[in-house]
């Protein structure tokens, strides 16, 4: 997915909806492995003069756009991302992404107090699943796992 517009930014929301963020996260991490903290600031600092952020991203990193969107898309290793805080209903939102589109992907969730569930879900066309969780488990901390990776989370009520 490669998103070069506001707009591109807004079809995306519509199509995907909050994981779009998640993906934004990625690709933004991925820049900063690329070029650094302080290669992003430079990046931001010359689109604030008019410069267009492909031309900037490409005198920073020696890499196009397509090229950058090109090794996200080959990079098929797998991370889960959830949301710092609970929903109303007491469930934690988490996406997991990046990996293979349309794979079945083996999911478990864990507690130390002894919580263990574990069920396949699959991707969709982008290699990404969302999921929520908390409101039918007891308030605690969690680990969700798939792909390979993992991440964890406190709930509450």
């Amino acid at each position: 997915m490669q998103l070069e517009t506001l707009n591109d930014f807004h079809s995306a929301y519509a199509r995907v909806d909050r994981p779009v963020y998640a993906y934004a996260a990625y690709a933004t991490r991925q820049l900063g492995e690329r070029i650094g903290w302080q290669g992003i600031l430079a990046i931001l600092a010359a689109t604030r003069t008019g410069e267009k952020f492909a031309d900037a991203y490409t005198i920073a990193s020696n890499e196009t756009i397509p090229a950058l969107s090109r090794r996200i898309a080959a990079n098929t290793s797998a991370t889960i991302v959830a949301t710092t805080g609970v929903d109303s209903s007491g469930n934690v939102r988490w996406s997991l992404f990046a990996g293979t589109p349309g794979a079945d992907v083996t999911v478990s969730i864990t507690s130390a107090q002894g919580y263990s569930l574990t069920f396949t879900a699959r991707t969709d066309s982008l290699g990404m699943y969302r999921g929520s969780f908390g409101s039918t488990a007891a308030a605690g901390t969690y680990t969700v796992r798939a792909a390979g990776t993992s991440v964890t989370f406190s709930t509450a009520r």
